[in-house]
């Protein structure tokens, strides 16, 4: 019997120290992983932050010297006065998209952390419908069971939602419409969101074209919303993906975005 109990109470401690050491692993993984995931969006942030500032500086040189000429030019010289207030007009327009770039490189304040998908994507749904209130969209929610957790910087993962749904809602122009959120975790350790619309799709336009900065079929658009949002997606070693659908009743575009639980060093780290 003491020789049973002995055994017992080694065997426990064994498991105890097992326990204790994969825990302690896990969280050195973990450690690991936020300081990659953080550098990478350090490194593209500061880019786009220096690109915005250094021309933001001569363009805002240009509107005043354009601001001026205006001033004084005669009012009867209506070609010049015109031709002036296009430079105005294209000016502004450079400055929102950046204003779109130094928004993106306000991400080097990155905060990663475990995040609720299913909470954040659902919030953000319901902020984004309240703003478009005008519009009678039904929403669909398939949610399969997933991990309730994700590295990722939440202002980020709200972003990438933010903007796939922004752009859904603006192609149902007909205020009517159906929006279907599909979540799902894939075995091989991702988590997959899946967004589709009935809003008539991209037409003939090459998806990837979608994702080419400055690109847009928008009067107000910069073309500066789906490119942040793969440049997001794939700083954590995702992919994001969007296509046409159509079948006899509807037709609409349908986005596909994959976020690894882990990035590939992560990976090899733990194997």
């Amino acid at each position: 019997i003491l020789r049973i109990f002995a055994l017992v109470l080694v065997s426990g401690c064994c498991w105890g120290v097992y326990s204790l050491v994969r825990l302690k692993t896990k969280e050195g993984e973990e450690l690991e992983e936020l300081k990659l995931r953080k550098d990478k969006m350090l490194g593209l942030s500061r880019m786009a932050g220096e690109i915005a500032h250094e021309i933001k500086n001569p363009l805002s040189i240009v509107n005043n010297a354009a601001y001026y000429i205006l001033k004084h030019v005669d009012k009867g010289n209506e070609r010049i006065r015109q031709q002036v207030k296009t430079i105005q007009e294209e000016v502004l327009r450079a400055d929102k998209i950046l204003t779109n770039m130094l928004d993106f490189a306000k991400l080097s304040n990155v905060k990663i952390s475990r995040i609720n998908v299913q909470d954040v994507i659902d919030e953000t749904l319901e902020l984004m419908l309240a703003q478009h209130s005008s519009k009678k969209v039904k929403v669909i929610k398939e949610y399969e069971k997933v991990p309730p957790e994700l590295l990722f910087d939440e202002g980020q993962f709200r972003q990438v939602i933010r903007n796939i749904v922004k752009n859904a809602l603006a192609a149902m122009s007909d205020k009517k419409g159906v929006l279907l959120v599909r979540l799902e975790y894939i075995k091989s350790g991702s988590i997959k969101v899946l967004f589709s619309d009935t809003g008539g799709g991209f037409g003939d336009v090459p998806a990837e074209r979608l994702f080419s900065a400055f690109y847009t079929t928008k009067p107000d658009g910069t073309g500066l919303g789906l490119p942040v949002v793969r440049n997001i997606v794939e700083s954590y070693n995702g992919t994001i993906d969007i296509e046409n659908w159509k079948d006899r009743n509807d037709a609409g575009a349908v986005v596909t975005v994959v976020f690894p639980m882990r990035t590939a060093r992560s990976n090899r780290t733990g194997e």
